[in-house]
């Protein structure tokens, strides 16, 4: 998961947000990318844990984050990240992302594809 700047203060933060109902607007604006997240961004972070249980453990962090950030001047912000993060938890099922890249689904020619088109993700970086 996303670092969390104070654990302890972002679990006390999320009961009070679930408990309350919380639908706070945020002034604030979201932490940047590099940085830990901050004690209420934790609190959404453990919410959508608490909400979304295994469909949570399934997404990428880079995701978690930017839907933890990404709605943070919203007057529901945790509802509204929350929302938004089991709509790509179905998605991902759906789509079967989790599997595409095993070894018995990689695509026919896609050996083919990387040795034509190579890029740092894919195939070789030339210096």
């Amino acid at each position: 998961s996303p670092r969390i700047a104070d654990a302890d203060s972002a679990t006390q933060t999320a009961k009070a947000m679930s408990s309350s109902g919380s639908k706070k607007k945020h002034a604030q604006l979201p932490g940047l990318e590099r940085e830990p997240l901050s004690t209420d961004e934790a609190a959404v972070l453990l919410q959508a844990r608490e909400q979304l249980g295994d469909d949570f453990a399934g997404l990428p962090r880079d995701q978690v984050a930017a839907f933890v950030r990404g709605y943070i001047s919203e007057e529901d912000w945790a509802n509204k990240s929350i929302s938004f993060m089991r709509i790509v938890a179905e998605w991902r099922a759906q789509e079967r992302c989790e599997e595409i890249l095993q070894e018995d689904n990689v695509p026919e020619k896609r050996a083919e594809f990387e040795r034509m088109w190579r890029t740092s993700i894919v195939g070789v970086v030339f210096f």
